[in-house]
């Protein structure tokens, strides 16, 4: 492999890597600003709970009951969970899509940059 495929190959795998952390990034953002309400767990031991299930920055899911007491969920003891279909229409997840813009905006100005630097390289070469 020559030296310019190789460093094509690393800057194509930084820019897959980089999508991938903006897209998880806007998907956690959405999942934490928006909880889930009128969820109901059941649990290995036969304890149910019901409240509003919330996603916290690190992942974890925490439970909100109706007297306010949060409770952290282990995901691995859950039986079953129940999240009832919501008959409010949801929000655009402009959340999820906004680092993912943003990243796509910045790379492709970035692309246009080395096109034009290029190009006028090119035109005093000529």
């Amino acid at each position: 492999m020559t030296l310019k495929l190789m460093v094509s190959v690393a800057r194509l795998a930084t820019w897959v890597l980089l999508f991938w952390v903006f897209v998880t990034a806007g998907l956690r953002w959405q999942a934490v600003a928006r909880p889930i309400p009128k969820v109901e767990i059941t649990f290995e031991a036969g304890q149910q709970l019901s409240g509003e299930l919330r996603t916290n920055w690190n992942g974890s899911k925490t439970l909100l009951d109706a007297a306010s007491t949060s409770h952290h969920i282990n995901e691995s003891d859950i039986i079953l969970m129940t999240i009832p279909a919501n008959e409010a229409p949801k929000p655009f997840p402009w959340r999820a899509f906004t680092p993912l813009f943003i990243f796509t905006l910045v790379t492709t100005w970035r692309a246009l940059e080395q096109v034009r630097k290029q190009t006028l390289k090119d035109r005093n070469n000529a």
